[in-house]
C-alpha cells in the first residue's frame, strides 16, 4: 500500500470536501423547513446518512473510472494504491446500505428520495456519465436533491424546492468544466463527454453562458419574494464576484488547466450559496 494508510485512502476516496458540502446543503435545508434549534439537531443524523449516500456514489464512480483517473487524477487512492478494489466496494457499500437504512428513520419519503438517489447514482455511473451533458444534467440534479432530502427529514419538502433549483444551477457548469479539465483522459479511454465530442473552445462557450445564467438566476428568489435582503447581500457580496471572475478567466483562457481552476472556485462559491441561502430565511 502505498500513501497514508487504508484509513487515510478510505478518507480521501470519500472525497471529505464534497462530503462536508453535502452535509452543510441537507443541514441548511432542515433549517430552511423547520423552526427552532430542536429541529436543527433532529436532522442531524439525516445529514450524516445524506453525506454516507453521496460517498457511496463517490466511490463507486472512482471504481469504475480507475483507468481515465489513471491519466486525469493519478493521486486517487485507487491508482496510487493506497485502497484496493476490494476495500473501495465494501466501503462503498457500507455507506449506501447504512445511508437508504438510516433515511427510512425519517418517514416514507425521505426514505424513497435516499433510494432514488442510490439508484440513479448506480444508473450514472454505469451508462448516463458517457452521454454529452445529459450525465452532467443528472449529477446536476442529485446536488440539487440534497437539499430536498434534507427539507423532506424536516417535514416540509417544499421548503427545499428554491435551493435544489439553485444547486443544480450551480453544479451544471461546474460539472461541464470538470469535463474540460479531464479532456485528455477521457479521449484515451473513449469516454464520449461534451468536450471530447465537440470540443474544448465550444465546451467553454456553454459552460461561460451557462454561468451567466447562473449570475442572473441568483437573485431571481429575492424578487420574488422567497427570501430576504440578507439573502441578495450575500449574493452580491459572496456569489457574483466569484462567477464574474470565471467567466473573465475562461474567455481569456480557454484550457483544461483554468477550466480545473474554475470548477474548484464554483465548488467553494457553493458554501456561501448555502450561506445565503441561511441567511435570507433566518435574516
Amino acid at each position: 500500500m502505498k500513501g497514508n494508510g487504508v484509513i487515510g485512502g478510505l478518507l480521501r476516496i470519500s472525497r471529505p470536501l464534497n462530503a462536508g458540502i453535502a452535509f452543510l446543503s441537507i443541514l441548511a435545508a432542515g433549517m430552511i423547513a423547520g423552526t427552532g434549534i430542536e429541529k436543527v439537531i433532529a436532522i442531524l443524523p439525516a445529514a450524516v446518512f445524506g453525506t454516507l449516500i453521496g460517498t457511496a456514489g463517490n466511490v463507486f464512480n472512482d471504481l469504475l473510472d480507475i483507468d481515465i483517473d489513471r491519466v486525469n487524477k493519478p493521486k486517487r487512492p485507487l491508482v496510487e494504491g493506497s485502497v484496493t478494489r476490494p476495500a473501495a466496494v465494501g466501503w462503498g457499500t457500507a455507506c449506501a446500505v447504512a445511508g437508504a437504512a438510516g433515511s427510512s428513520l425519517y418517514g416514507a419519503e425521505t426514505f424513497a428520495i435516499a433510494c432514488a438517489a442510490l439508484a440513479v447514482l448506480a444508473v450514472y455511473n454505469l451508462s448516463l456519465k458517457r452521454i454529452p451533458l445529459l450525465g452532467n444534467a443528472v449529477v446536476a440534479c442529485l446536488t440539487g436533491a440534497a437539499f430536498l432530502y434534507g427539507s423532506s427529514a424536516a417535514g416540509d419538502i417544499v421548503r427545499g424546492s428554491v435551493p435544489a433549483l439553485l444547486a443544480a444551477g450551480f453544479n451544471l457548469p461546474r460539472e461541464l468544466l470538470k469535463d474540460i479539465e479531464d479532456v485528455e483522459g477521457d479521449k484515451q479511454c473513449g469516454v464520449s463527454t461534451f468536450p471530447v465530442r465537440f470540443g474544448v473552445r465550444l465546451s467553454r462557450d456553454l459552460a461561460v453562458a451557462l454561468l451567466l445564467c447562473l449570475l442572473v438566476g441568483t437573485s431571481v428568489p429575492f424578487f420574488l419574494g422567497y427570501y430576504s435582503a440578507a439573502y441578495l447581500l450575500v449574493v452580491v457580496a459572496g456569489i457574483a464576484p466569484v462567477i464574474v471572475l470565471q467567466i473573465v478567466r475562461l474567455s481569456r483562457s480557454p484550457t483544461p488547466e483554468s477550466a480545473g481552476r474554475a470548477a474548484v472556485a464554483l465548488k467553494y462559491d457553493m458554501v456561501v450559496g448555502v450561506a445565503a441561502v441561511v441567511a435570507g430565511v433566518y435574516f
